[in-house]
């Protein structure tokens, strides 16, 4: 049978044995360091001495293209539908 001594005990073992092993290092704030930066240094670390990887940059605005597909579509449905006499 277990008594709330033995388990009072248990505690205290359990909270001595965290006491005891190292700690975690704590996250680093996004004010000071990068999250990533670990993995950036695994990365570069693997990659030699071949010169630092680049940022990607980001992709040219689509906007204009998808605009000039709906125009030449509109403009494809209109010669479709002038051919076919519909107007």
């Amino acid at each position: 049978m277990i008594t709330l001594a033995d388990l009072h005990e248990q505690l205290q073992n359990l909270q001595a044995q965290l006491h005891a092993q190292p700690s975690i290092a704590p996250m680093p704030t996004p004010e000071t360091d990068s999250v990533f930066e670990p993995l950036e240094d695994l990365v570069q670390s693997l990659r030699g001495d071949l010169p630092p990887l680049q940022p990607i940059a980001p992709p040219p605005a689509r906007g204009w293209w998808v605009l000039l597909g709906i125009l030449l579509a509109g403009l494809a449905g209109l010669v479709t539908a002038w051919a076919l006499g519909w107007f």
